[in-house]
């Protein structure tokens, strides 16, 4: 990230959405980042977008936004997932 910066890009950083399937431990790994994520994105990026913190981005039998798999996301998943980043680039003045 500080190496996009100095070269001039804007950078966001984004948290992870749970993923239906994963272990505990992976879990905890996955919440233990956002929460470093959400306390530390300011020393080295732009903006957080937080796809974790978006209720359309729960996977529990959510096929609207998840393919099958609980994992990954189809185009209207795709399409939320652009909404948050525009939006967080928007307030830096990014469009």
């Amino acid at each position: 990230c500080e190496t996009r910066a100095a070269a001039g890009f804007d950078v966001l950083v984004c948290t992870m959405f749970a993923a239906a399937g994963v272990s505990a431990p992976e879990e905890t790994v996955r919440t233990d980042v956002n929460t470093w994520l959400r306390a530390n994105w300011a020393t080295f990026a732009d903006g957080i977008v937080d796809l974790d913190a978006d209720a359309r981005l729960q996977t529990t039998g959510n096929t609207t936004y998840f393919l099958a798999d609980g994992v990954h996301t189809t185009a209207a998943g795709h399409a939320v997932i652009a909404e948050l980043v525009a939006a967080e680039l928007a307030t830096l003045g990014v469009t």
